[in-house]
């Protein structure tokens, strides 16, 4: 009973600290801001939003209110702050429009999705905008891995903090693109569903410090620059 119940208390210290992971990289890249080039200040202020809107839930939920409108809100952030990155990397190759349109489109999408389907006044968590805006993410990072290793001359990548970034939404994108939609449509136990977001947390810590990683480390040298 000991064992369990020390069990219990890890998962919630760990759903705990996952509210507050995104601080490690915000002290990361606001020691090392002078150096960062414009991508990676915009990973840093989405690192930003995420950490504000982890807060505002988090108060909201232990007053006992509803709190998911934070995540309505933040979905479409998060979808054109990361299109708005990845036209920057990808410009050598994709047309910048292409990818910031795709971004952009989530807008009228998460109002769409808010009003017709999972309101934010009725407590509905936007799981359809989560699954669309992972699926985007994993799609991006894929991507960018694909023209990378297509390169004649490719980089090593443990250097490139591109790498990192990608690496990590590959993994937390991906991580919960498979639980969520496990979630919504295939299970609604809510034991099973209490697991997943302990799941789900331990990602979020993960790519937080892979985030990390990637903003502490120098800028790219010429060569690194050309792709």
């Amino acid at each position: 009973m000991f064992a369990f119940m020390t069990l219990l208390d890890f998962f919630k210290v760990l759903g705990e600290f996952s509210t507050f992971a995104a601080a490690i990289p915000l002290g990361v890249g606001a020691y090392n801001f002078r150096r960062l080039e414009p991508a990676r200040r915009g990973v840093w202020g989405l690192c930003l939003a995420a950490l504000l809107a982890e807060q505002v839930a988090r108060y909201y939920w232990k007053q006992n209110l509803p709190n998911v409108w934070t995540y309505h809100l933040l979905a479409p952030v998060l979808a054109v702050g990361w299109a708005s990155i990845y036209r920057l990397w990808f410009a050598p190759k994709i047309s910048p429009r292409l990818i910031l349109g795709v971004g952009v489109l989530f807008l009228p999408y998460a109002v769409i999705n808010g009003i017709l389907w999972q309101s934010p006044l009725d407590s509905a968590f936007n799981s359809n905008v989560t699954v669309a805006l992972a699926a985007m993410m994993v799609f991006f990072g894929v991507l960018y891995f694909y023209l990378q290793f297509n390169e004649p001359h490719a980089s090593p990548l443990k250097g490139n903090f591109r790498f990192w970034i990608n690496g990590g939404n590959l993994l937390y994108y991906s991580g919960s693109l498979f639980l969520f939609v496990i979630v919504q449509y295939l299970d609604n136990n809510s034991r099973f569903t209490s697991q997943v977001f302990i799941l789900n947390a331990g990602f979020n810590i993960t790519y937080m410090i892979l985030l990390a990683v990637a903003l502490w480390m120098p800028p790219l040298s010429p060569n690194q620059k050309a792709w």
